[in-house]
Parts: C-alpha cells; structure tokens; sequence
C-alpha cells in the first residue's frame, strides 16, 4: 500500500492512503497533523523538522510524491532524504542537462525538464531506466485527469521523450495518450490606473525600476532580472535583450520615465555588472521568484484584486500600446513573439474597438425603479 504525498493549502502537505488504523496512529504523532474531511486526506504543516519526523515515521513505506508536492517548501528535504531511486542525484539528469545546453535549450526550459522528469521518477518511484511506457502513460493520463494545465502534460512528455532519446539513448517513444485541445484562456489586463497604483505601490526605489522596466518595456521577467548595465541604450532609447525566449537578441523600447528612475537608482545603488543585483554582492542577479514577490506585494498594497502576475505587466504593455494606436507588426517586435498569431491574442483583450460598441441595454429608456 502506498502513502501519496501532496500538495495542500496553506502551507500544508496532504498525506493520503487507504484506510490504515496503523498510518493513523503515527500520523497523529506529529504535531499540528489535522483531519480535512472535506478532501478526506491527512495534512501537516509545511513545517523541516515536522516534515523530517513524517519520513522518519514511514522510512520503512512505500511513500509517493504526487507532481504537486514541488510547490511546497519542503520539497527538496523529501527529495533528498527519501530512499526513492531516481535519476536527480546521478549521471543522468546531469546528462540531460548538457545534451539540453548543447542543443540551444535557455536555463528556464532546462530547469523546467528536469522537474518533470523528477516527478515523474518520483511518482513512479523508480529510475526511468526501470519503467516502461505503460506506466508512463498512466502518469501522463494521471496529469490530464488533474487539476494541472493541458500545457504541463504536454511538457511532461516532450521532457520524457528528450530524456530517452538523447540520454538512454532509445527511440522516441510513442505515448499515444490523446491530450485535449490546447485551452484558449485570454490574459488578464490591469488598466492603466491599476498600472498607476501598482507602481505608487511599490516604496522601495530598486523594486520600482524593475516594475518599471517591465511594464515599460513588456519584458518577460527572466529578461528584466538578467539585465545588465550596459543593456541599457540612453543614446539610442533601446533597451538589449540578450539570449531571450528561443535563444534570440532583440531590442525594446525604453521609456524616458523609466530611465530617470534608473538614474536616480544607479546614484544610489552603484550597481556594477547587473542592473538587478541580488544577495549581498553582484556576483549574481535578482531571482525570478524575488521579481514576482515585488508584484505581489505592490499589488497587496495597491488593492489588486485581479487574478494577475507580473506578467500582466508585459501583457498590459502590449494591450495599451494596441489602444493608443500602435500597430501590430510593431508590438510584435517590441514583445519579441516569432508569429503574429501570438500577438494577436491582444486584439481580444483590447478595447479599443468593443469600447466603441453600444450595449442595446443603454439605448433603452428604462423607468427607474421608485419602489
């Protein structure tokens, strides 16, 4: 009998397994453990020491990690201290990460790769070597029949058939799953006054510049913290991409607003190398999750109750150049998409001609309602 692992909210770790009067009793030993009768599964806090307890209570078990569990904050202590064997502490996902650096792959689609295969090794609770395509299938049908996005299958095997092509050395592998159709979600758009507040949110002068050249800009956020001092053009009012989505440079526009804030940081902060230090020295640049907390927190502050991301400033960007006039072809470049179908996803979310449109309801002559 297996003890799957999960991801809960709140900051808790879902425990479910088939009823085990024996589970029971040692789960309650730890502390802060709760019944969720609602989900029907056991939970812990998201706590080191608690969670190093449960795997010393159930070391003896057959423990599985459900592909949500990587969202909590101690993953990588159950990675590492699981008995599981799989390829993330050996040769092969090392292997994969080389073959992927060689063939052009940027750091995100790595990273992104060896998680799934990760997953996958730990939901199967073998190495990739050992397990045939059957049971991959189920692990792929078992993500489609999830509360994980279609796009996440579909990456999940892409990253499996890499790994057996290019690090076991197979042939590509046939899953013959069916995926449902890709899902046509349209972004959320912040408008220009919620821009407005969302930077007046944000106190702090190196957080600020780096929401300014987001949204000034419409860069993705793995570009703004990779940016370097000398990216930024004043001569010529560009902004240098370099090495972005699919390997490719391009330029962007830099807003005058923008730059003098940039001035006024730089008097301040003396960055040396990148524009968006992180730690202590600039040997590194900010993280991407760091970038994402400043969004968050400008938007708490700010009132934003809209499901958005600091994405959303990159699509704001490109939704508010289109309203003010801007062709197409041109936010193409500036965005850096290959297609103009990618781009025109903005003409959905735009309202610049619905905003034209009168609803029948307000050319109506409708009596008040005096009661």
């Amino acid at each position: 009998m297996s003890i799957v692992l999960k991801h809960a909210q709140h900051e808790r770790i879902g425990i479910s397994f088939k009823y085990n009067e024996e589970y029971i009793e040692k789960i309650k030993r730890l502390k802060g453990c709760q019944w969720d009768p609602e989900k029907r599964i056991w939970t812990i806090p998201d706590n080191e020491k608690i969670v190093k307890e449960f795997i010393t209570i159930f070391k003896n078990e057959n423990v599985v990690f459900d592909p949500s569990i990587t969202k909590t904050k101690s993953w990588d202590i159950m990675r590492n201290t699981s008995n599981i064997a799989n390829a993330a502490s050996g040769n092969n996902i090392s292997r994969m990460k080389s073959e992927m650096e060689i063939m052009g792959f940027s750091r995100l689609t790595i990273n992104a790769y060896v998680k799934q295969i990760i997953r996958l090794e730990n939901f199967l609770c073998k190495p990739l070597s050992e397990a045939d395509i059957t049971e991959v299938k189920q692990y792929i049908q078992y993500l489609i029949n999830s509360t994980t996005s279609h796009a996440y299958a579909r990456q999940a095997i892409c990253a499996y058939k890499l790994f057996c092509i290019h690090v076991l050395g197979r042939q590509e592998p046939e899953i013959g799953v069916i995926l449902p159709k890709r899902q046509k979600s349209l972004p959320d758009i912040l408008s220009e006054e919620e821009v407005t507040r969302i930077l007046d949110a944000a106190s702090n002068l190196k957080h600020r510049c780096l929401l300014f050249m987001v949204y000034s800009s419409g860069l993705r956020v793995s570009e703004v913290v990779s940016l370097k001092i000398g990216d930024i053009d004043s001569g010529r009012m560009m902004v240098h991409i370099r090495r972005a989505k699919g390997a490719k440079d391009r330029y962007t526009m830099l807003s005058q607003y923008a730059l003098d804030a940039l001035r006024a940081y730089y008097k301040k902060e003396k960055p040396q190398v990148w524009l968006f230090p992180g730690g202590k020295d600039d040997s590194e640049h900010l993280t991407v999750r760091t970038a994402q907390r400043v969004f968050e927190n400008a938007c708490i502050k700010a009132g934003i109750t809209k499901n958005v991301s600091i994405h959303s400033l990159r699509h704001s960007f490109a939704t508010h150049l289109l309203e003010s006039g801007t062709d197409l072809r041109y936010i193409q470049e500036l965005l850096g998409h290959s297609s103009s179908k990618t781009t025109e996803i903005y003409t959905h979310v735009s309202k610049k001609n619905i905003g034209k449109i009168v609803s029948p309801l307000d050319r109506l002559r409708i009596k008040s309602d005096q009661r």
